[in-house]
């Protein structure tokens, strides 16, 4: 017999409060909250970011998901990283299953939000304000999860004993919902220069994205060019011609703690003694910094890093994605070789990801902001969108951008990465498919990344991982590289996905085992 899921929700919100009391909600949210003012409203937003930026998920979970388990990750092999980084998810593996209930949260609370604010008697402007950032967030955490798990059981209204118990829908309904959501947010928010929040041009981006992800899905799936390439060429070109933003000439600076950069779409802010990003600790090098653990369990396969460096020697780009080569220990003033210098199986033997890095955090809290959107990602997809459409020069004009930026940053005069020539559609395709990957590395987006052109794309970047020459295999217990020595049909297919939590099927009394994920 199932439990009902109701008072499960209710039990892991009072266990999940009193352990993380900084974490809490500035105002309660239920099914009958109805503001009196904008000031409480101010406060129950507040809370869905504390939701959404909270360790659970974009604090630290959804980038060890995304980049352990994508197939070019790498952690210490034990527990349930080991399930993560061998691509052997199970639906009771801890971190994806915590991520999930993460993203519920934050979408029970923007429910319950929109819910109160639309019952309130708030002025018409200050209900767009609010109803738009609450439907932007939802819209963003629905994308998230169904680039890990595909269908999903949409859940749009506060949650009671009625509304708990959801079916599963297809990701074709779940994209419409968040178009949905996206162009309500678009008609309802405010054309502002406010980089890093929610604003019109946030929410068109962040739509461009939506039909850009979901085309390169159907592509795969149909064989046929899909009508959502025109789609995302629609909103990607108003915010590229009418939007504030801009490439950062200083990769330095879009990576600073507490960025103001143009390049920044959205982002959620953290601060020490309330939310606060536990990623530094997590993907950082022993000693790297002065402060707290740096486990640095979160990291790049060499397989990873040996993609960009094999393909543009001499990137910038490298220094500001990975601790590699060496790097100093401000602990006792040592300098450990990393791979590739070292490539032994021992804890500096792989690279470190290094856009988290915050050498001023306090314990394991880190006041850096998450960085979840920025205007490189929109441009290359841009670039894919127009190729897709036969506007090959326009396509180049695109990723040149990007890779102008990147030889010349922080003042610097590289060779690589070398603009591309024109390219036909098909090996533009397969060109962009690796520099997203690239660009994007250790920003909670190669997982969805290696996936969203199907199981034959993901199979070619996993077996030349098995090809690399500098693994080293077996030689220890715990450190150690691993290879993906079944790389079938069926387990691809399986690995294009995650597994639906236990949880939810054993809660949910419109779900059943029938409606897990292929494989699982």
């Amino acid at each position: 017999m199932k439990i009902n899921r109701f008072l499960i929700i209710l039990m892991f919100t009072v266990a999940f409060s009193s352990c993380e009391l900084t974490e809490n909600p500035l105002y309660s949210l239920n099914e009958v909250t109805v503001f009196s003012d904008e000031t409480n409203a101010q406060l129950a937003m507040n809370g869905i970011y504390v939701q959404l930026g909270g360790q659970p998920f974009a604090g630290m979970w959804l980038m060890e998901t995304s980049e352990m388990g994508s197939g070019l990750g790498y952690a210490n092999i034990s527990a349930w990283r080991a399930d993560l980084v061998m691509l052997n998810v199970s639906p009771a593996t801890l971190l994806p299953a915590r991520m999930w209930d993460a993203g519920y949260r934050t979408i029970r609370d923007a429910n319950a939000f929109i819910n109160a604010v639309e019952a309130s008697e708030l002025s018409t402007e200050v209900k767009d304000r609010f109803i738009g950032e609450a439907k932007f967030i939802r819209g963003f955490v629905y994308l998230q999860l169904t680039g890990f798990w595909g269908g999903l059981p949409l859940r749009t209204e506060p949650v009671n004993t009625e509304t708990t118990n959801v079916k599963r829908s297809t990701r074709s309904e779940v994209y419409d919902l968040i178009e949905e959501d996206l162009l309500d947010a678009i008609e309802r928010l405010e054309q502002n220069d406010n980089h890093g929040k929610v604003n019109e041009w946030a929410a068109r981006a962040l739509l461009a994205k939506t039909y850009f992800l979901r085309a390169s899905q159907e592509d795969e799936i149909n064989g046929t060019s899909s009508s959502y390439w025109q789609k995302a060429k629609e909103q990607g070109e108003i915010v590229i011609s009418q939007g504030p933003y801009v490439l950062d000439p200083s990769l330095v600076n879009l990576w600073d703690a507490n960025t103001t950069s143009a390049e920044v779409i959205f982002k959620v802010n953290f601060a020490q003694g309330a939310l606060y990003n536990f990623n530094p600790a997590s993907t950082e090098p022993a000693g790297a910094s002065v402060a707290g653990s740096n486990n640095g369990r979160c990291r790049a396969s060499k397989t990873a890093y040996d993609i960009h460096a094999d393909k543009y020697p001499g990137d910038p780009r490298l220094d500001a994605t990975f601790f590699h080569t060496s790097y100093e220990r401000v602990s006792n003033g040592t300098t450990p070789n990393l791979y590739p210098v070292n490539k032994a199986n021992n804890t500096f033997g792989w690279p470190y990801f290094k856009k988290h890095f915050d050498p001023d955090r306090v314990a394991n809290e880190s006041s850096k902001d998450q960085v979840l959107f920025r205007y490189a990602d929109l441009v290359l997809l841009m670039a894919e969108v127009e190729s897709e459409l036969g506007n090959s020069g326009l396509a180049q004009t695109y990723v040149n951008q990007v890779l102008q930026r990147a030889r010349t940053t922080d003042g610097a005069s590289a060779t690589e990465p070398a603009d591309w020539p024109i390219l036909n559609k098909e090996d533009f395709r397969k060109e962009i498919y690796m520099e997203r990957v690239i660009e994007l590395m250790g920003e909670a987006k190669t997982y969805v990344e290696l996936r969203r052109r199907g199981a034959a794309w993901l199979g070619e970047v996993l077996q030349r991982h098995n090809d690399n020459p500098n693994l080293d295999i077996g030689r220890h217990a715990t450190w150690t590289d691993v290879t993906y020595d079944d790389l079938s049909q069926s387990f691809l297919e399986k690995n294009l996905l995650l597994p639906l939590p236990s949880t939810e099927i054993n809660f949910n009394d419109l779900m059943t085992q029938s409606d897990q994920n292929p494989g699982y």
